[in-house]
């Protein structure tokens, strides 16, 4: 018997059909990708009296089954239930506002239900495009040839002359550029070229390299790296568990030992340094201190430095970088060193500190790593960061196209660039992703470090 359930998530609003129980097992060497979507990523002057959102996959689906995700004000207002035209066209009825912007996306990393007549989950796309004003019917003005050209030339000027990683990984860029002209120059949209720049990007396989169209980002490469944690294990272990904000929880562990999560640096994350401050000050009287980052990728470094400023009594060097610069010798600026001040507004801690870091670990979340290793007592342990930092500047293309790339090469203290490799712990603590499930490893051996083991 097949059973129809509706599924929300924790967003503001998910809509997740499923249809009956799909099987798990994937497609041999593929999965399902949307090929066509109207409105699509990236559109702008979107007519307000459209109806409906289509998207067209390569294969046949499961029809029936729909993963519709989005929440709030931008998701569209539905008219009626998703449906299937034939077993490739999905069609969501909605009803637009006029001069507003909308974000859903099909398929998520908790909603899977698009899926193949086979069961394998669609690649997740995201749709985010902006209407126009009511009663107007006018369209964009298509790009030119002309216009496309300059954009390739500008964009070309930005990989070879400002991209500070663009030899990390052997690229050889001119081929590229050689490869994708053609499709480069036959946009008719800015979002079109955002596409196929984004697919060209995708091959430097760097985090901070991502397009703008309108509303909409564009990023092909996506890093595979799990971290080293399981929050519900973790919930388990450490007790008096207290949630501060949406980002920073804490609780206490054997032998008076404090233990402060924070899972991003982002300023986005409501009132994340206070909340960060406030459990620190919970616990500075605490033998010893374990401050988990392994779900963190990164954010704003001046927050996760005020944080790191209350393990310091002066001014302290963390890092280094470098500037890809064409109007210095060699293409780079001297070298620049980063500083932690301390934080006399924040709770001092001096004890012994530990921590717990994975291969998750990004970006903020790398330069607070290097942080707190110079701070007194403090050992890094778990595994090694991902190892990508990169200070993203906007090149604007002129076509209504701007294309973000890194424009430093972060380092050590020691002079050794870190993209591509990571930060090393103090502690290595080898583990596969399943055994967090039932234990943690990372904890336990900062646990076995604080009691003098």
């Amino acid at each position: 018997m097949r059973a129809h359930t509706i599924r929300l998530s924790a967003v503001p609003f998910a809509f997740s059909f499923l249809l009956g129980a799909m099987p798990q097992s994937a497609e041999a060497g593929s999965v399902p990708e949307v090929v066509s979507a109207d409105p699509d990523h990236g559109d702008v002057g979107v007519d307000p009296a459209l109806t409906e959102i289509r998207v067209t996959f390569d294969r046949d689906m499961q029809v029936g089954s729909h993963s519709w995700v989005g929440g709030g004000d931008t998701y569209p207002e539905l008219t009626g239930q998703p449906k299937w035209e034939g077993a490739r066209t999905a069609v969501l009825p909605v009803r637009l506002k006029p001069n507003h912007t909308y974000h859903l996306r099909l398929n998520s990393f908790h909603f899977q239900n698009f899926r193949s007549k086979n069961g394998t989950p669609a690649k997740p796309y995201p749709i985010s495009f902006s209407t126009g004003s009511a009663n107007s019917h006018s369209r964009p003005k298509s790009l030119t040839r002309t216009e496309n050209e300059a954009a390739i030339k500008k964009l070309q000027n930005a990989i070879f002359k400002r991209y500070s990683h663009f030899d990390l990984r052997n690229v050889n860029w001119e081929n590229q550029f050689k490869r994708y002209e053609s499709k480069f120059l036959a946009a008719k949209k800015p979002a079109e070229f955002a596409r196929v720049a984004a697919k060209m990007l995708a091959k430097a396989r760097d985090v901070h390299v991502y397009v703008k169209s309108g509303p909409a980002t564009f990023s092909e490469f996506q890093r595979n790296a799990p971290p080293n944690f399981n929050f519900q294990t973790v919930q388990e272990i450490v007790k008096e568990w207290e949630q501060h904000s949406q980002a920073v929880y804490s609780g206490k562990l054997k032998g008076n030992v404090g233990y402060i999560l924070i899972t991003t640096w982002s300023s986005n994350s409501g009132n994340l340094l206070d909340a960060a401050l406030a459990a620190l000050r919970e616990h500075k009287d605490a033998e010893g201190l374990i401050v988990d980052v392994r779900p963190n990728s990164g954010g704003d470094e001046v927050i996760a430095g005020k944080f790191a400023g209350c393990f310091f009594d002066k001014t302290t060097a963390y890092a280094k970088h470098v500037w890809r610069d064409p109007d210095q010798p060699g293409g780079w600026s001297a070298p620049y060193t980063r500083l932690c001040e301390p934080n006399p507004q924040g709770p001092a801690y001096r004890g012994p500190v530990a921590v717990l870091m994975g291969p998750h670990n990004v970006s903020s979340c790398e330069a607070f790593l290097l942080m707190m290793k110079q701070a007194d007592n403090c050992k890094l342990v778990g595994a090694k960061s991902y190892g990508s930092s990169g200070n993203p500047r906007a090149h604007d293309l002129g076509n209504g196209v701007t294309v973000y790339l890194p424009s430093w090469s972060a380092m050590t203290l020691e002079d050794e660039r870190f993209e591509g490799k990571g930060i090393r712990p103090d502690k290595l603590v080898p583990a596969g992703a399943s055994v967090f499930k039932k234990r943690d490893p990372v904890l336990e051996a900062a646990l076995h470090w604080l009691d003098g083991e």
